[in-house]
């Protein structure tokens, strides 16, 4: 018989080095397909996908095609023809057993479920959908086109023949089917148990099968493109004892001897974290007081619950605004002895590459020869590490974002604990669908969740969806009591003078900053947006240079790379601790995830939530009796509220509970003023529908998810949600953001120049990746359009893909303030471009 070509791999000069046969990727895929899928017990099921899913490719047509490589890339359709296969495979078997309708229904979505995964694995937007607003089906359309075309059908009884002499008996895909239909049944009864969410838990369902079908399709191309087994296969058993009893005892150490008082109350709050783990997987919160220590007590939780629940990996989650890197360095310290050791331990901060917008006419853009086969998309990690450390813009675009490599991760967050630190900071537009994905989560994949914040936002009490938080969920014990001994700032209201609003220009906050460095000289500075923190970072320095004060001042923004805050943060750190003068002028990046202490804060008006996390960065360890807290306001068109509208409804509702004395100025650490203040906020924003989701014609998103059934062309769907939708137009961020890799130091421009054609081997080239991660900043529209105008951005990927990677010509990248617009010809190295 002869062979079928699933993929080729070609040379610099276009020529075939080396075949993978059709059989063998349907039969490796279907192998990967199992492993994820046996985590929610649908091996079957998912196998089923993987093995059906490249049939169109036994297309004598496709054949020609990937042996010539006549033909544009996609322009030959395969991926209908397993979906065809398996809806006319469904309809042979519901007559030949004369089903009952509960079956026939259960079949019909099992049906649905493996087409549209089929259909869509090659869709960047995800699953097609299955009902519009305009009461249209692109799911129904896609099958009834294909029907609709005798050559297809004609084509379809001769694939049918192959696969059954080439790949899998007919005899076998029956046993096989009969398989997976018991474990879907198993799991569709499991779903219906809680009527509240079965529509959105069907849908999840069906995003998690498409997920295992995506990994393991691109899991296997990978292997044969690089050479090598890609797939984790740690131990994360092993891993998790080694890694719980190594912090246990470095705790332990911490707690020798005499130790402070506030150390021993994080001690006390620890061990509880510890005795906490045994229960079963639900989901919880943790309201640890900042300060408390909450990074390494969640972790400890989350080790020996992972050990005695026999959970596969652990999933660390935080504010898209916050420093991600510095949680990461505790745990590779605490956890590999190294802070530098990656082992085991996964730090991601977003995808790095993405469609190339050819929009860009100046973007430079290297000439490459070879077939690039969608190489950047097999080297993005899919999230196989026993650890891993993320932001909620990707913990969201796992179910939500368009890109399959986003999608492709959703299966590894199955059977995980899973900890959002600083939850209150989550995006108040992705409350619902949030809600909706971690009930999943939690009632379908067996996910322990962990809400950590020292001001918990209440989501259990916002309706539609709500989130089914479990009973007596709080961990730690006697909050008012802990809160209590957390004490340890004084907030003092600049914002209003002679009962008054008071509004400082950023020139004018230099000053008052200034002047404070006569009773401190230890001081953080935390405004709202980078343009009020650069302004405030140059005037400081032109007042401490004019008046020969010798204090250094950083500046802290998310236009540096990881490393670079990294660095920054350690060289404050070192000097507070040997008491040196520090200033520090930062965004809110800092006050979220960042262990770090300074006598005093000034902290421009905003929502309670973050005044709370910026005092915790002050006097965090009682170094002095009482550290002090400044609010302050500045002018509205120096510190420009209209596109950050959370921040600034947040900005609203506090400076209306302290007029409306709803809330004192010496009481805002008290819980009851935090619940009154999140009661506020959510009622203010869902009279605005935030909570709800990005409008979409007379929509919002997370209607979609409660989509009806219809009848049409005697084809059931199934209440699904419309997921291609969703895709084209959700978004975490207000703004799209573009990745680019920055040449902050001589690492980063090393890892430039290798992905820009020095790496000898493609199998290095996940690796480079995942140290490109520390080394990127993400850029709104309007920064990125005004590089591209500025010809500062390379592309550093092959030009005949259209996948893009950007990299930042030196000169546009500052060493105290990071990216910049602006060629400066004293940043500029070495590099070839």
């Amino acid at each position: 018989m002869a062979e079928y070509i699933g993929h080729t791999k070609i040379d610099k000069n276009g020529k075939i080095i080396a075949i993978q046969s059709l059989r063998d990727h349907l039969l490796n895929s279907k192998k990967y397909a199992e492993k994820f899928g046996s985590e929610l017990n649908i091996a079957h099921v998912t196998g089923l996908a993987a093995i059906l899913h490249d049939l169109g490719k036994y297309r004598s047509e496709f054949q020609d095609y990937i042996k010539t490589g006549n033909e544009k890339r996609g322009s030959i359709d395969h991926s209908t023809f397993g979906g065809a296969f398996i809806k006319e495979y469904v309809t042979d078997y519901i007559q030949l057993n004369e089903c009952d309708p509960n079956t026939r229904f259960n079949l019909q979505m099992l049906q649905n479920i493996l087409m549209n995964a089929i259909f869509s694995h090659h869709n960047t937007n995800g699953l097609k959908d299955y009902l519009l607003t305009s009461n249209k089906s692109p799911f129904l359309e896609r099958i009834q086109n294909f029907l609709d075309s005798k050559k297809n059908v004609n084509e379809l009884k001769i694939i049918k023949n192959i696969f059954y002499s080439d790949v899998m008996s007919k005899a076998n895909l029956d046993d096989y089917f009969n398989q997976a239909f018991t474990e879907f049944k198993r799991i569709v009864e499991n779903i219906l148990t809680n009527k509240d969410t079965t529509l959105p838990n069907l849908a999840m369902l069906g995003n998690y099968v498409y997920s295992c079908l995506l990994d393991a399709d691109r899991t296997d191309a990978a292997n044969f493109e690089y050479g090598k087994e890609v797939l984790n296969q740690n131990n994360s058993q092993k891993i998790f004892k080694t890694y719980y009893r190594r912090l246990v005892d470095k705790l332990d150490d911490m707690n020798k001897g005499k130790i402070s008082q506030i150390n021993q109350y994080r001690a006390e709050m620890s061990q509880e974290c510890d005795d906490f783990a045994t229960k079963k997987s639900g989901i919880y919160t943790l309201s640890l007081p900042t300060g408390g220590g909450k990074t390494l007590a969640s972790m400890r939780l989350s080790l020996k619950h992972s050990i005695l629940h026999n959970k596969k990996r652990i999933i660390y989650v935080l504010p898209y605004i916050t420093i991600i890197e510095q949680n990461a360095r505790v745990f590779r310290e605490k956890l590999n002895n190294n802070e530098n050791d990656t082992t085991n331990i996964l730090e991601f901060h977003s995808n790095i590459s993405q469609k190339l917008n050819t929009q860009y006419s100046n973007i430079s853009h290297k000439q490459n020869n070879f077939e690039f086969q969608n190489l950047m998309d097999l080297a993005e990690d899919n999230w196989d590490s026993p650890i891993v450390i993320t932001t909620m813009v990707q913990f969201l675009n796992t179910f939500y974002s368009s890109g399959t490599k986003n999608r492709r991760r959703l299966h590894n967050l199955c059977n995980s604990v899973i900890v959002f630190d600083e939850i209150q900071k989550l995006p108040i537009e992705t409350t619902a669908l949030f809600n909706y994905a971690i009930n999943f989560l939690q009632e379908i994949c067996n996910c322990n969740i962990i809400l950590c914040t020292a001001t918990q936002p209440a989501l259990d009490k916002i309706n539609d969806p709500k989130l089914n938080i479990s009973k007596n969920a709080e961990i730690i014990s006697d909050l008012d009591e802990r809160i209590d001994q957390f004490k340890r700032v004084k907030f003092i209201n600049k914002m209003f003078s002679n009962g008054r609003k008071s509004d400082l220009t950023c020139d004018e906050a230099a000053v008052k900053i200034f002047e404070a460095t006569a009773k401190t000289d230890s001081i953080l500075a935390v405004f709202n947006t980078i343009s009020a923190t650069e302004k405030v970072f140059t005037k400081l320095n032109e007042l401490l240079i004019e008046n020969n004060v010798q204090i250094p001042v950083y500046y802290l923004s998310t236009r540096m790379c990881p490393a670079h805050r990294k660095d920054v943060i350690k060289d404050i750190k070192n000097r507070l601790e040997e008491n040196q003068p520090v200033i520090c002028i930062s965004t809110p990046l800092i006050e979220a995830g960042v262990d770090i202490s300074f006598k005093s804060v000034f902290r421009s008006a905003c929502g309670l939530d973050s005044i709370i996390q910026t005092a915790g960065r002050c006097n965090r360890n009682s170094e002095t009796d009482c550290g002090y807290v400044y609010l302050i306001s500045i002018k509205k068109e120096e510190e420009n509220l209209e596109r950050l509208k959370t921040i600034k409804a947040g900005q609203e509702i506090m400076l209306d509970m302290i007029t409306s004395q709803q809330a004192d100025i010496t009481n805002l650490l008290d819980k009851n003023v935090v619940a009154q203040y999140f009661n506020i906020f959510y009622k203010k924003e869902n009279l605005n529908g935030l909570t709800q989701g990005k409008r979409v014609g007379e929509y919002n998103l997370s209607d979609y998810v409660f989509r009806v059934g219809v009848k049409e062309n005697n084809i059931n769907t199934v209440p699904f949600s419309d997921f291609e939708t969703i895709a084209k137009n959700f978004e975490v961020i207000t703004q799209n953001t573009t990745s680019i890799i920055v040449p902050y130091g001589n690492k980063a421009k090393d890892i430039i120049a290798e992905i820009n054609g020095v790496v000898k081997n493609k199998s290095d080239l996940k690796d480079l990746m995942k140290k490109a991660q520390s080394y990127i900043v993400n850029v709104y529209k309007n920064v990125f359009d005004t590089l591209d105008k500025e010809r500062a951005l390379e592309v550093i990927s092959p030009e005949n893909s259209n996948t893009a990677i950007y990299a930042l010509k030196e000169g546009y990248y500052n060493e105290y303030t990071g990216l910049t617009t602006q060629f400066n010809a004293d940043c500029v190295a070495n590099i070839i471009f």
